[in-house]
């Protein structure tokens, strides 16, 4: 409910916006933007570690928060950067810009509880944060992943996310972005 609910307002927001469009990028393409990084910001969310984390009392949340895995951000900005490719197929937006647009998305979304830091340091992706990745995509029930996908679609996402996309991205981000860089 919470990523619909995030969607809808920003759209809201969007259509409120006297600005037609933003450089090459009109209202059209930004909607599509908007909706892929909205539906998608928490997917992180969705693993068992931050699961166990919202389940807890309270003295065993302090422990889990600084737990890596329970960090929803990175894997939630994978999954963004992803969706909002897919979400511009067929748009009349050339490859570099659609990866440009999904890098900003990703960035957004990567921080979106955070200071942003150096946008070129938001490109890297460590091998400890490769393990983490793998470690949060390997806990996520893929059956509340089917359900979850339901509503997405539902709501505009044209990407389906399964365990194995999620496997395939977070093992080609970092190459993907290194070319960002």
């Amino acid at each position: 409910k919470h990523l619909i609910n995030s969607a809808e307002l920003a759209l809201q927001n969007l259509s409120q916006s006297p600005v037609e469009s933003f450089d090459i990028f009109n209202k059209k393409i930004l909607k599509e933007v908007i909706v892929a990084s909205c539906l998608c910001h928490d997917i992180g969310k969705s693993t068992e570690y931050f699961q166990q984390y919202l389940s807890s009392a309270e003295g065993k949340k302090k422990k889990l928060r600084e737990k890596d895995e329970t960090k929803h951000g990175l894997l939630s900005a994978v999954s963004t950067f992803y969706a909002v490719e897919k979400q511009l197929e067929g748009e009349q937006v050339k490859g570099d810009e659609r990866t440009f647009m999904s890098f900003i998305a990703f960035i957004i979304v990567r921080r979106h509880h955070g200071d942003l830091r150096d946008v070129l340091d938001e490109a890297l992706i460590s091998t400890r944060n490769e393990q983490i990745l793998s470690n949060q995509v390997e806990s996520i029930d893929e059956n509340k992943l089917i359900v979850l996908n339901k509503y997405l679609e539902g709501a505009g996402l044209k990407q389906e996310i399964s365990k194995d996309l999620l496997r395939k991205w977070t093992s080609s981000i970092k190459s993907d972005l290194r070319k960002i860089r």
